[in-house]
């Protein structure tokens, strides 16, 4: 009789097992984030062509012409709403918040930078260096006076054949066009996913 009654407990204990491994549907790790883009200021209205990037997974979309966009994410992705004229959006989710498909609000800011006065001159040869620090007939105890036009020049042939070296905020658009510029390639044919 013991032995009846421990076989159909093990019986009864395979068959939940099963049905319980049968209806348990693993987590695909994906979700869909959807949204409106929009700018702060409020006569940009809605954002059409924004880039939306998931730099975990190195793939976007663009948004739609009425700021829409919709993108596939997993729960440690990072998401960056990238144009040439607003400041980068970063989104990811908390630690706290659930792990399903949801729709949320971006509100991008304008970047403004401010350039300080940049003189640009033409590439110089070695002979015309050499007049102007000659030009500047300056005493032997008064030679820092000429270290801006050595430094110029110094500046010059650093960068390679007769380009200016531009640093500061000029840099800071440099690499971020070309970020942006890279992601909207990667970006630029997909298609939103179906909801």
């Amino acid at each position: 009789m013991r032995l009846v009654q421990l076989m159909l407990g093990v019986f009864f204990f395979g068959v939940n097992t099963i049905v319980f491994a049968q209806g348990y549907q693993p987590d695909t790790g994906q979700i869909v984030l959807s949204g409106q883009i929009s700018c702060i200021h409020p006569l940009n209205g809605n954002l059409s062509q924004v880039v939306v990037f998931n730099v975990n997974q190195g793939s976007g979309t663009l948004s739609n012409p009425d700021g829409t966009f919709a993108i596939k994410m997993a729960k440690a992705d990072t998401i960056i709403f990238s144009t040439a004229e607003h400041q980068d959006y970063k989104y990811f989710l908390g630690a706290d918040e659930e792990f399903k498909d949801h729709s949320i609000k971006v509100v991008m800011v304008t970047d403004a930078i401010w350039l300080e006065t940049v003189t640009i001159i033409g590439a110089q040869s070695l002979e015309q260096f050499k007049r102007d620090v000659l030009a500047l007939d300056l005493p032997p105890e008064k030679r820092e006076l000429a270290l801006p036009v050595v430094n110029r020049y110094a500046r010059q042939v650093a960068t390679g054949k007769g380009e200016t070296d531009l640093v500061g905020p000029l840099t800071y658009l440099q690499h971020k066009f070309s970020r942006h510029n890279y992601m909207k390639q990667k970006a630029g044919n997909l298609k939103l996913p179906k909801e």
